[in-house]
């Protein structure tokens, strides 16, 4: 694995990496360093210490945030992009960004509100509305920290489960007016004396994927401290989201950020591809986005040979499941020409790894898979893509949008139709004071891309799930796909010389169908 793939990794799973003199200083969330990138990480160190070097001298040149004295000021580039696009729509869900976690042990319930109420005098966006000056969205931050909350016990329910789920799940879709109150809810759940569930519902112009994981320490040290009886401590959060969205607008016309914009241009030059997916439905002209999920695990025995093939080729697991989701879409579509987004956490400073708010980059990976290539060659051929991209991950989406907007009709692309992402959720929390706590998987009911596989580590094993939308696909129809998706692993760990048409997809289920068609 070279230096600027093993970088692009690290950045992916939220480690922090930096030269001290002669000291390599790695700073890695629990859970996120595989051995392979362990072992990657010692193998390389002289080289990846100049590279940090040459890196920290440009660094000194680039001014810090600057706080501005206002408390009112202009939305960040995707916030605009999402808010506009809920102002179309004020009554969609499409955006919310629920999640729900089971606390099992001693509770005490007013130490979480305190900790919820701290939680938010911390960070200022979960204090701030949106107001409209001069048909100018502002983001406007108030001193008044008073908490949607809400306490509901279900503990005399016959079926706790089942009426914590549809809870969950009615809370989820219930629209946020973003003009009159702060974009986030909160709810304690009862189910027991020692059983809680601790549920948010915020939104996408305000919280972003990484944002959960600064909720869950933030929240786990705040109550700990409470319940203890102690003073909570935590460092400042050093940028204020209004500043940064002021930072960001500045920094688009920066020499470094138009050579990346640049760099887009080339990539996604006209005409983008539009990937032919069999649906069950027609598409229609403006999609709904209603959506649901199927949960997936692949099995160690799968996983390992693809780990394996990955070091052999010096990338990641990473690129290998990209590879094969792209490979899956070349075989239900027959194109060659294959687009897939991935999210990116757009953190790269230090300075806004404590912030709520939605930093998320957006990245495109077009892989040109014609004349039937392998899939090692495949591998190959994504990992040169994977590079380049993550190479230029501080191009801001909405600025390419733009940029390609002036030049073709995106509508009309795969630009958003199917996105990879590859989650790092090892380091999340699994206590809050005395509690145990875990993670309350829920169904989702509106998605944004057509298909959507994200998969993460799971002790050797890969879980994960596609989301998909309803209104063109059946359940039954996605979890075909998975079993195709799984036999494309398990074949290409086998055999990765074999030319991607020759890869078998047909699962036993599939075989058995066409036996009994034929009969």
């Amino acid at each position: 694995m070279g230096v600027p793939e093993l970088l692009a990794a690290l950045r992916e799973r939220g480690v922090d990496v930096r030269a001290d003199g002669e000291r390599l200083l790695v700073n890695a969330p629990k859970g996120s360093l595989s051995e392979e990138l362990q072992l990657a990480i010692r193998a390389n160190k002289p080289a990846l210490l100049a590279a940090l070097k040459d890196a920290s001298v440009a660094a000194e040149v680039v001014a810090p945030i600057p706080r501005g004295p206002a408390s009112e000021g202009p939305l960040g580039l995707a916030q605009e992009r999402l808010w506009l696009a809920q102002r179309l729509d004020p009554g969609s869900a499409v955006y919310n960004l629920p999640g729900s976690w089971r606390l099992t042990g001693p509770f005490d319930a007013a130490a979480m509100d305190r900790a919820i109420a701290a939680f938010v005098a911390r960070h200022e966006i979960l204090r701030s509305v949106f107001v409209e000056r001069d048909g100018r969205a502002l983001l406007s931050e108030r001193d008044d920290t008073t908490l949607d909350l809400e306490h509901i016990d279900l503990s005399a329910e016959s079926d706790r489960e089942a009426a914590l789920l549809a809870l969950v799940f009615d809370q989820s879709k219930r629209p946020f007016d973003l003009l009159a109150a702060p974009a986030v809810r909160f709810c304690v759940i009862r189910l027991g004396p020692e059983e809680h569930v601790l549920s948010v519902v915020t939104h996408a112009v305000i919280w972003d994927g990484w944002s959960f994981d600064l909720f869950l320490g933030d929240i786990s040290a705040l109550y700990g401290a409470i319940a203890a009886g102690e003073a909570p401590s935590l460092p400042p959060v050093p940028v204020r989201y209004i500043d940064y969205a002021a930072w960001q607008r500045a920094r688009v016309a920066e020499p470094g950020v138009q050579a990346q914009l640049s760099f887009w241009r080339g990539s996604l030059t006209p005409p983008l591809p539009f990937t032919d997916l069999p649906t069950d439905r027609p598409r229609p002209a403006l999609p709904a986005h209603s959506g649901s999920r199927v949960y997936l695990r692949f099995s160690e025995a799968i996983a390992a040979p693809l780990a394996a093939l990955a070091r052999a080729e010096q990338t990641t697991l990473y690129t290998v499941l990209l590879a094969a989701w792209q490979t899956l879409l070349v075989r239900y579509s027959g194109q060659t020409d294959c687009l897939v987004t991935t999210p990116v956490r757009g953190r790269e400073r230090s300075e806004l790894e404590l912030g709520i708010g939605i930093y998320t980059n957006t990245l495109f990976f077009r892989t040109d898979l014609s004349r039937d290539p392998s899939f090692r060659e495949a591998i190959r051929r994504s990992k040169r893509v994977v590079l380049g991209a993550f190479e230029n991950q501080e191009a801001p989406v909405d600025e390419v949008i733009a940029e390609l907007s002036r030049t073709q009709d995106l509508a009309k692309s795969s630009l958003f139709q199917t996105n990879f992402s590859y989650q790092n959720t090892n380091n999340r929390i699994t206590t809050m004071g005395p509690c145990v706590t875990k993670f309350v998987p829920q169904d989702v009911h509106s998605v944004y891309a057509e298909l959507n596989f994200w998969v993460k580590d799971a002790a050797g094993a890969l879980l994960g799930a596609v989301d998909y939308r309803s209104d063109l696909f059946d359940r039954e129809t996605v979890e075909r796909l998975i079993g195709h998706l799984e036999a494309v692993l398990v074949e290409a760990g086998k055999d990765p010389d074999r030319a991607l048409s020759e890869l078998p997809i047909l699962t036993e289920a599939d075989a058995t169908w066409l036996d009994g068609a034929e009969g």
